[in-house]
């Protein structure tokens, strides 16, 4: 697993949540703001979240479609804070 600062790693009820920096995405369309936060919840209790996804519903498909599905429990696209 990649080296998580403080800020991106927070911890409630037993959960871990990881947010995924700009440093470790893919699409450049990731980097500018705006859109939505799609978390992923894995076998182990850790949740990582990754926010300004633009095409949420196609992102969680191209997460179907990886080899780390099969380490999965959930995803879900996190409301508004």
């Amino acid at each position: 697993m990649e080296k998580w600062s403080k800020r991106d790693k927070t911890k409630k009820d037993g959960i871990t949540t990881y947010r995924v920096g700009k440093d470790y995405r893919k699409n450049e369309l990731s980097i500018q703001d705006g859109g939505r936060t799609v978390c992923v919840e894995y076998v182990g209790g850790w949740i990582k979240e990754y926010n300004n996804v633009k095409r949420p519903w196609a992102y969680m498909h191209s997460i179907k479609e990886s080899d780390e599905f099969k380490k999965i429990l959930k995803m879900w696209i996190k409301d508004s804070e």
